[in-house]
């Protein structure tokens, strides 16, 4: 609100006071099996989707509790670089093999016991077809993030952009936000934390390090979401077995991963080259980004006379910038700059 603080606080004790304080301690459910059993890893899982669309999905249980490391942050820096769309970068290179349309990183699923860590993939119709060959190039880049990639620098870009998401955030739902950052203190995060920019976080390298580790084939299940293997006369594969989902009525079928796949998988991912893997040409790590801002001061212009003052009310009695200066104007683009000496807003 843009009332005081103290103001704010009056109402907020005016509208709550009411309601009782019951002093219940906080319930815990500990999971006491695990959710992803050993023999549900190393597997495939393909689903038939309703819609004619095509994604893949590596997840991983990781053996981190994430939310009790998010100023550390490890999954952040590691979606940040996997995501990266610079050039002889993993999304770079499938796209130009046209076999996907976007890739992201992401946590998948996240509490106390229970951590998913997922790389999510949107295939395209020729994508469909190489598969084994799309995994085979996520496994090499992580190898090469682990390898050489955990760097502190690319770690203070991801930190530097959310400064300044966080410096100059739009104004959002209020309700929103107060349920998110409520639902947040019952993870026991100090309010400096739920308050405090980006720049609070932590650089630990050997958390990252540990993440990308977890991420094996052998620990992987496999999803893929497309019509395709589904199609008219095409029969389960060997050793594939096909269900129908008990709430939905979703077909899919589930197969072990071969110990061809996980061999070639694990040979990308420690950086050892062999026959058939995917990538004809090495990928590379994304570079540093010269362009993310850290000077956020405006830069003052000689103005007139008449209008050098920063606040200048013009006959309407309203506040009024000076008039903006065409810098480019040829056959290609018509240039005007404006400083905002208002509202000092870059």
């Amino acid at each position: 609100g843009k009332e005081p603080i103290d103001t704010l606080e009056s109402w907020a004790n005016k509208m709550f006071k009411d309601v009782p304080n019951n002093k219940l301690e906080k319930p815990d459910f500990p999971i006491t099996k695990p959710v992803f059993p050993e023999e549900t890893l190393s597997s495939q899982i393909s689903i038939l989707p309703i819609a004619d669309e095509h994604s893949l999905m590596l997840t991983w249980p990781v053996p981190i509790e994430l939310k009790d490391i998010y100023r550390e942050n490890p999954h952040g820096f590691l979606s940040y670089v996997l995501s990266s769309e610079a050039p002889k970068g993993l999304v770079s290179e499938l796209k130009e093999k046209e076999w996907i349309a976007g890739l992201s990183g992401r946590v998948f699923m996240q509490s106390k016991d229970l951590n998913v860590f997922s790389v999510s993939v949107d295939l395209t119709d020729l994508g469909v077809g190489h598969i084994d060959s799309v995994v085979d190039m996520v496994y090499q880049y992580l190898g090469k993030i682990k390898r050489g990639g955990i760097d502190k620098k690319q770690w203070e870009e991801l930190v530097n952009l959310a400064e300044v998401d966080f410096r100059f955030a739009e104004k959002g739902d209020p309700s929103h936000l107060a349920s998110t950052t409520a639902s947040r203190r019952l993870d026991d995060q100090p309010l400096a934390d739920l308050l405090s920019p980006p720049s609070r976080q932590i650089w630990n390298p050997a958390l990252i390090e540990q993440l990308i580790d977890s991420l094996r084939p052998e620990k992987m299940m496999l999803f893929v979401q497309s019509q395709k293997p589904f199609g008219e006369g095409q029969a389960p594969a060997p050793g594939e077995k096909e269900t129908i989902e008990k709430w939905y009525g979703t077909r899919y079928r589930k197969k072990a991963l071969s110990a061809e796949q996980l061999k070639q998988w694990k040979a990308s991912f420690e950086g050892k080259r062999r026959s058939g893997g995917a990538s004809s040409s090495e990928l590379e790590l994304p570079p540093y980004n010269p362009y993310i801002p850290s000077d956020f001061s405006l830069v003052e212009e000689p103005l007139p006379t008449e209008i050098r003052q920063k606040k200048q009310k013009d006959e309407t009695g309203l506040w009024s910038s000076p008039g903006p200066n065409l810098v480019r104007n040829d056959s290609s683009i018509t240039l005007w700059h404006s400083s905002d000496a208002i509202k000092e807003f870059p």
